[in-house]
């Protein structure tokens, strides 16, 4: 099982970081909830806009398993969009929900402890690293 959400979720960030839209949402579910700084939505068109205007790439780091998530640690950075730096790198941490082998939700905040604040959780295990 871990294996298999680890590989759902290296699977999404790839797909994201290449643009391939389709892709991205052929693994997350139709009523994805997305959230972040600048607020939450839900739904497959909401995620499509998401990806098509933020220009993200997100790179994981080192993945976490919850007892209500699943927590990736990532460097963000905004190479297609007009309005940011397209070299400045931010550290943040993603929350992924999966639900029936698909991401159900994505919850960005600025760090792992802040993103277990919210969600009022703790880490249970280090499923994958980068390093």
């Amino acid at each position: 099982m871990a294996d298999d959400t680890v590989a759902l979720i290296l699977a999404w960030h790839e797909a994201l970081n290449a643009q391939h839209v389709e892709d991205v949402l052929a693994l997350s579910t139709p009523d994805v909830r997305i959230g972040g700084p600048r607020g939450s939505a839900a739904g497959h068109d909401v995620l499509a806009d998401w990806i098509d205007h933020a220009g993200i790439e997100l790179t994981p780091r080192v993945v976490h398993q919850g007892a209500r998530a699943l927590y990736v640690e990532q460097d963000a950075r905004w190479p297609r969009n007009a309005e940011a730096d397209p070299n400045e790198v931010i550290a943040a941490c993603t929350v992924f929900e999966i639900l029936d082998g698909k991401v159900a939700a994505i919850l960005r905040h600025d760090s792992l402890e802040d993103a277990l604040l919210a969600m009022s959780d703790a880490v249970s295990s280090e499923l994958w690293s980068a390093d």
